[in-house]
């Protein structure tokens, strides 16, 4: 988190982090600190993140099409070993978010810690278990409102423009099996998976360019890679809870930690409503989600009012995004080609009902 090299880049560098503000601290730089900033540096990361975007894009279209051209085949091999094809299905997109996702930015985060020569992801414990429970209930209960907000959001759209989207969630489970099959790719995976590409290996980098600047560049890389309208908007607000709790605590188990029960708080209203939004739910279930928003809530003042835990995420006077830094970044090819790629999948799940 030095600052940049003068040197005609055409930008001031920013206020250095030696200079605390007056009553809130900042987030301590990471230690050990990563190279000096640069553009060039940038860019390569930008390369390396787009890069391993459209090796998860064709390995992802490469098991589509497997399926599609050997669907015969398959069914009757299945049937054959009496396994159940969603058995199969959530099997299969189990190894798609291992080696889909995990693997190319795994190959990402080896060229950077060869590059850097330091372990720039921060998988250590956290420095203070209490500010990590006090982030996990704030950043929970963000979760939990933007996915609140994202049903707002999908209802109004459909109400007022007509658009609606094709994306489903697929079929429930319906033996102990699948159930576990399912939690495993739906909750588990994700978590750890997830993590280490967007809020470690993608964001960490970043922060060299700006704390704000890092978690805003993930979380829309994070809501890009959903590939569809009803998850998009709340993966962007769950990234940005999730990076700001991750950096407040400097510990990557943190945003681990929140996506797990995240996750998991889903995939088991799903099986209490069995799919089904408009079921008829307990009374104890139904208060589930305020609970948790109430409580979050309440771990979000403690810390705004903690002047032991409270910290800053950048100098004052710092722009949220610089934009210098944000055209570096989008502009490289690999991402550029990545990014409209995921935004066409995307658009290719909306439907205009007239």
């Amino acid at each position: 988190m030095n600052n940049i090299n003068p040197g005609g880049f055409g930008f001031n560098p920013p206020p250095h982090y030696g200079a605390q503000p007056v009553g809130v601290p900042l987030v301590p730089p990471q230690n050990p600190p990563l190279p000096r900033r640069s553009r060039f540096d940038l860019r390569r990361l930008s390369m390396l993140t787009g890069l391993s975007i459209i090796a998860f894009l064709i390995m992802s279209y490469a098991f589509s099409g497997i399926i599609v051209l050997f669907a015969d085949d398959l069914k009757a091999y299945l049937k054959g070993i009496s396994m159940d094809t969603s058995i199969f299905s959530y099997i299969l997109e189990s190894l798609l978010s291992v080696f889909g996702i995990g693997l190319p930015f795994y190959i990402a985060y080896r060229a950077m810690r060869k590059k850097y020569g330091v372990d720039f992801i921060p998988f250590s414990p956290p420095e203070s278990y209490t500010l990590m429970l006090l982030m996990i209930g704030a950043a929970f209960a963000a979760c939990l409102l933007g996915s609140s907000f994202t049903s707002f959001l999908t209802i109004f759209l459909e109400e007022n423009f007509g658009i609606t989207s094709t994306y489903t969630m697929g079929d429930m489970p319906v033996t102990f099996d699948g159930k576990v099959l399912y939690f495993v790719r739906s909750a588990i995976l994700p978590a750890f998976i997830e993590e280490f590409a967007l809020r470690g290996v993608v964001m960490q980098p970043l922060r060299r360019y700006g704390n704000s600047f890092a978690i805003i560049v993930s979380s829309i890389i994070f809501a890009i890679m959903h590939g569809n309208l009803i998850q998009a908007p709340f993966a962007f607000i769950a990234g940005i809870a999730l990076g700001y709790a991750v950096i407040i605590t400097n510990s990557i188990w943190t945003g681990v930690v929140v996506h797990l029960l995240n996750n998991s708080l889903s995939v088991i209203l799903m099986f209490l409503t069995k799919g089904n939004t408009e079921a008829q739910v307990p009374f104890y279930v139904a208060a589930i989600m305020p609970t948790i928003i109430f409580i979050g809530l309440v771990c979000f003042v403690i810390y705004l009012f903690s002047k032991k835990y409270r910290k800053r995420l950048d100098p004052p006077g710092s722009p949220l995004v610089n934009r210098v830094f944000l055209r570096d970044y989008v502009t490289t090819l690999p991402l550029l080609v990545s990014i409209i790629s995921l935004i066409v999948q995307t658009a290719l799940t909306v439907q205009i009902v007239k």
